[in-house]
């Protein structure tokens, strides 16, 4: 900067700067061209470095997490599953390579890995549901539900069987021990994820309950001047009470996890509604 001054290829300091601080109390010296540039990258580095705009908490690395996307729904199937089994050490790398490359969070790529696994699961389940019903009528006849209720172990194990379905399986589950940093035990941050999914889909059924029952409420209010409704709210607290609020593929992976080693149910418990 002394260089830059002495060739007079620095700008002056405004004569704003030195208002502003002669009304806020300060002595009013003259800054040289020097001392202003240096007082203006130390603003500029601030707020590089140390500042965090909302949209970089939004849609921070949005390349590193489409590749991660691409390579955990796409890359698995096509291009890591060999005919003499799956790639696991080729796809930890991987997906180390894309964290250190974009700088990814770990938290957030584990998150995205149990997503990936939860819909590998219910892709599982449904294709080979629809196969061993097709198949067999009577297996459907009786059936629980039509067959639809008819998704554990059973199928996810004769599912497994299937090479390709089998390395996907366990390539995703090798990526989520890495991420999670536990290998045989029960994982650290697996749990609070899990529990986080389950907090958020009760919570948006308890929104949706909240809205119906006050439309509800303003409908009645409008129709009926002065009788009770009493038989219709208990029709609507029944039918509120027996919708689903969690997705049954959360449950497939949630015991998927738990067989595995990786979660323990107990950990989950404080995340869990009592309804």
């Amino acid at each position: 900067l002394s260089l830059l001054q002495a060739a007079n290829l620095l700008p002056n300091p405004p004569p704003i700067a030195k208002a502003k601080k002669a009304k806020g109390g300060g002595k009013a010296t003259d800054d040289t061209p020097a001392d202003f540039v240096h007082k203006k990258l130390k603003k500029m580095n601030t707020d590089m470095y140390y500042r965090q705009h909302k949209f970089n908490l939004l849609a921070e690395e949005s390349e590193g997490y489409a590749k991660l996307l691409s390579f955990l729904i796409v890359g698995i199937n096509e291009e890591n599953v060999g005919v003499g089994g799956a790639d696991e050490g080729g796809a930890r790398k991987y997906v180390r390579e894309l964290i250190g490359a974009f700088d990814l969070d770990p938290n957030r790529v584990l998150d995205l890995a149990l997503d990936a696994l939860e819909w590998e699961l219910n892709e599982i389940v449904k294709s080979y549901a629809k196969k061993s019903s097709s198949s067999s009528s009577s297996q459907s006849k009786s059936g629980r539900g039509g067959g639809e209720e008819e998704w554990g172990f059973d199928t996810i194990n004769m599912a497994m069987l299937n090479v390709q379905n089998g390395n996907v399986v366990n390539m995703l589950l090798a990526i989520i021990r890495e991420l999670d940093g536990k290998s045989s035990t029960g994982g650290r941050a697996i749990a609070h994820l899990m529990g986080f999914k389950y907090r958020s889909y009760h919570n948006r059924a308890a929104k949706v309950a909240a809205a119906a029952a006050a439309d509800k409420e303003k409908e009645d209010n409008k129709e009926s001047t002065g009788k009770s409704s009493g038989g219709s709210g208990s029709d609507k607290s029944s039918a509120s009470s027996s919708t689903r609020i969690y997705p049954r593929s959360l449950f497939i992976s949630t015991a998927f996890l738990c067989a595995h080693g990786l979660v323990d149910a107990h950990d989950l418990f404080p995340h869990l509604n009592t309804s």
